[in-house]
């Protein structure tokens, strides 16, 4: 099902870029502003073909946004989300329940190489939060994690275009982010910490762009 609902997804934002017409908005000021929404196709090719390469970190974000003006700079927004299930066989298991947001907004500069390609760099503010729910089938014995972060990255991508409508994108990042961990043992506070991430994300993940 789940296959099914990113397939449609996929689909209908096709098919809306053909339903476009060639006019560009224009704000308030008459300024011309584009538009790009974006939808992480290395997500998409993994849930769709079950592939998954643990060894490889890709970014978290399924969906990004742009509002880009006439002087080449950029509103950039990222969504990303996740839910995961299991359980246990034996009749005497553990039942885990994970969810995570991922959420960044930031600005960025555009650099024009050619007529199809395009470099940028720019900054991001970032937060997510994860909570992981561990418990025994019978809902006895439950473990709550959660996690709470905030951060800053810096950015560098290349863009390719397609034709005037589509185009595909990948970027890296150099982020820096805090956490807040806090742990809960049968809906009891057990303990709190901090933790101080700081990562180099490869260009690892293929974004396909609808420009409008």
């Amino acid at each position: 099902m789940k296959k099914i609902i990113f397939l449609s997804l996929f689909l209908g934002l096709l098919f809306n870029v053909n339903a476009q017409d060639e006019s560009t908005a224009e704000d308030s000021k008459g300024e011309k502003i584009q538009r790009e929404f974006g939808f992480n196709s290395t997500f998409f090719v993994k849930q769709f073909l079950s592939f998954s390469n643990n060894n490889i970190g890709t970014s978290p974000y399924i969906f990004t946004y742009k509002r880009i003006n006439e002087k080449n700079t950029a509103l950039r927004m990222g969504l990303g989300m996740g839910v995961n299930v299991r359980n246990s066989p034996s009749s005497n298991g553990l039942h885990s329940n994970r969810i995570n947001l991922d959420l960044r907004i930031g600005l960025e500069k555009r650099f024009l190489l050619s007529p199809k390609w395009l470099a940028y760099t720019g900054g991001d503010f970032l937060n997510s939060f994860s909570q992981l729910e561990t418990s025994t089938i019978g809902g006895d014995n439950s473990v709550r994690d959660n996690e709470i972060g905030f951060g800053l990255a810096a950015v560098g991508g290349i863009q390719f275009f397609i034709n005037k409508r589509l185009s595909l994108l990948t970027e890296s990042s150099f982020q820096a982010k805090g956490s807040i961990l806090m742990t809960h043992i049968d809906g009891e506070n057990e303990s709190t910490g901090t933790e101080l991430d700081i990562d180099l994300l490869l260009p690892t993940t293929l974004y396909f762009v609808i420009h409008f």
